[in-house]
């Protein structure tokens, strides 16, 4: 899947960085369920990527290149949106090589994407609720 993604993007990422990407991927999902993505859930989704990308970079990235780095992968997220057909169900079949504590803390994300803007609406409710049941159980 990492291959087909970086053939797809034109670019390179390294394990560790494609596994940022495979696990924040459903919370963007969840964000966008409700058809917007917005400042409230683009704020958080960019401290969720922070805190992911802190102990793989630590200070040996400065704050405008984690800044550049984010922003990357909410550009990577639209991409994955728009090409949903080709990589969704791959996206979500790799978080089941995670081990159940790394689901168990995703599956917490959601619900606080989904909270974070006038509480979870309906749609944001099915898609929390097939990624636990299908991916992250």
């Amino acid at each position: 899947m990492k291959e087909k993604f970086e053939n797809k993007r034109s670019m390179k990422m390294s394990e560790e960085e494609f596994k940022v990407l495979i696990l924040t991927y459903p919370i963007f999902l969840v964000a966008k369920a409700d058809g917007t993505f917005d400042e409230e859930e683009k704020q958080l989704l960019s401290t969720i990527l922070l805190n992911f990308l802190s102990p793989l970079y630590g200070e040996n990235i400065n704050k405008e290149q984690y800044d550049s780095l984010i922003f990357n992968y909410l550009e990577d997220f639209e991409f994955l949106y728009k090409n949903e057909e080709t990589f969704k169900i791959g996206f979500l079949n790799e978080l089941k090589e995670f081990n159940q504590s790394v689901k168990d803390s995703i599956s917490s994300l959601l619900n606080e994407i989904a909270d974070i803007s006038n509480g979870i609406d309906e749609e944001e409710l099915k898609v929390i609720e097939e990624l636990k049941s299908k991916y992250l159980n």
